[in-house]
């Protein structure tokens, strides 16, 4: 069973509910709009009916007064009194006394009045709401009127007809948005279940869609001719890479093997020398450059083929700080670590290792004396955490890391080429995680890892 507050989160969380629900109230909220319009028309119709009937008494009685007298407005008094007609009577000589009626005593409210459109008044022992008027008749008084029991049985009936209206409208509100919203999900599941692959990389897969031209058919329709532009336009950048891999990688290894000997050979100039293996470091840094933007393009792009398995984020993490803890001391650099074990998440073990070494790079790059990393678990989430006592960054440049060819100004002046931290993003993009800078206590830049655990 929901509680309440489940309840309210899953009704925040189901926009078809929301909207059903909405539309439904306001459906509702209409109908008891035009019930109670209804209601106040019938309503005033019937006083006006009872109005113009105590009328008709009056002037009935009064002629019959003026022709015949006391007697007989008495006998018709009596014959009215023996049907089962909702009139009220009361005929009182001039000293106040009851002659005839089916009113038990004159109304003490109604003592002044000449008519009162509510009032209660005893019949017989019972208390009624009543209409009354009062007629004079020579040295004589007579009130007559009707009992309102009609039309307050009639406004019963119209209430508790308004609340089987509530009851019954509120059910099928509710029984609807639910119907409604299994209608859509089952719909929308099928559409998240083909994304959900297609980000696998089974680009090849598309939403089942049956051959009817109702709205969701047709979006779906659309959405699978995207996809098909996707696809080619995805193997299109699948294809220019691998022309890039080839037609750049074959000359710059060529330059390569030419330059080499010159830089290495004891028969070449030093001059020559120091120019060989300066132009032979330029193309290992644009082999570098080059591999990492290649690999950037492939993650984000989505073509990228390696296969995710579960691993241990604690071991990939113990070798990569093994192989550049000597790195750091020989910068003086001192590398500390805290690594809870068994962190295991599902993932490529040479992406993460990429991952992590351009990030343990960049802080003995930009540390001065000391660099933490940390490996924990949180709820259902691994947290890699790794800090340095560097020059920072400034709250504008925080949030433009990751861009790529992006570089926080004060770190211009150490060698980079800006596509270290975008490769990260990349990497755990791919993993369906997330990155965190901030701001470390040491007084340089932290970064923090979020991987789903296994």
């Amino acid at each position: 069973m929901f509680s309440l507050k489940q309840l309210i989160q899953r009704l925040n969380s189901s926009l078809t509910i929301r909207f059903s629900l909405l539309y439904g109230f306001l459906g509702l909220v209409i109908i008891v709009v035009l019930m109670a319009f209804v209601f106040l028309q019938v309503m005033g119709a019937l006083h006006a009916q009872q109005f113009e009937q105590i009328s008709t008494m009056e002037k009935r009685i009064a002629a019959l007064y003026a022709a015949q007298g006391r007697e007989a407005v008495l006998n018709y008094i009596g014959y009215e009194l023996q049907g089962a007609s909702p009139d009220l009577w009361l005929y009182l000589d001039a000293s106040g006394h009851k002659l005839l009626g089916n009113l038990d005593y004159y109304p003490p409210a109604f003592e002044g009045s000449v008519y009162i459109a509510d009032l209660t008044v005893h019949n017989e022992g019972r208390s009624v709401e009543a209409k009354l008027r009062r007629l004079s008749l020579g040295q004589d008084e007579l009130l007559l009127g009707k009992d309102l029991r009609d039309i307050h049985a009639f406004r019963g009936l119209m209430q508790r007809a308004s609340l089987v209206t509530l009851v019954v409208g509120l059910f099928f509100i509710v029984f609807s948005s639910y119907w409604f919203r299994a209608e859509i999900e089952t719909n929308l599941s099928v559409i998240r279940r083909t994304a959900t692959q297609i980000r696998a990389g089974q680009f090849k897969r598309r939403i089942p869609v049956d051959n009817a031209d109702d709205e969701l058919s047709l979006l779906i329709k659309e959405l699978n001719l995207m996809l098909d532009h996707l696809e080619k336009s995805l193997t299109g950048v699948r294809y220019l890479s691998e022309t890039i891999t080839h037609n750049l990688r074959t000359p710059i290894m060529r330059i390569t093997s030419q330059v080499y000997p010159l830089a290495y050979d004891d028969s070449s100039p030093p001059a020559v020398q120091e120019k060989a293996q300066y132009v032979l470091a330029e193309l290992d840094e644009l082999t570098t450059l080059f591999d990492k933007l290649l690999q950037i393009s492939e993650l984000e792009a989505g073509v990228f083929r390696q296969d995710k398995q579960v691993l241990s984020l604690s071991t990939v993490l113990q070798d990569m700080i093994e192989f550049y803890q000597p790195y750091a001391e020989e910068h003086g650099l001192g590398l500390q670590a805290d690594l809870e074990a068994d962190c295991q998440v599902l993932g490529d073990t040479d992406l993460l290792a990429s991952a992590l070494s351009n990030l343990l790079e960049n802080a003995c790059k930009y540390g001065r004396s000391q660099i933490k990393v940390r490996l924990y678990k949180q709820e259902d989430a691994v947290l890699c955490q790794i800090e340095d006592d560097g020059l920072g960054v400034s709250p504008a440049s925080l949030a433009k890391l990751g861009t790529h060819f992006y570089r926080d100004p004060n770190a211009e002046q150490v060698p980079g080429t800006g596509l270290g931290l975008a490769s990260v993003l990349s990497i755990v993009s791919f993993h369906e995680g997330q990155c965190e800078f901030f701001h470390s206590d040491l007084g340089g830049l932290g970064i923090r890892l979020r991987l789903a655990v296994v």
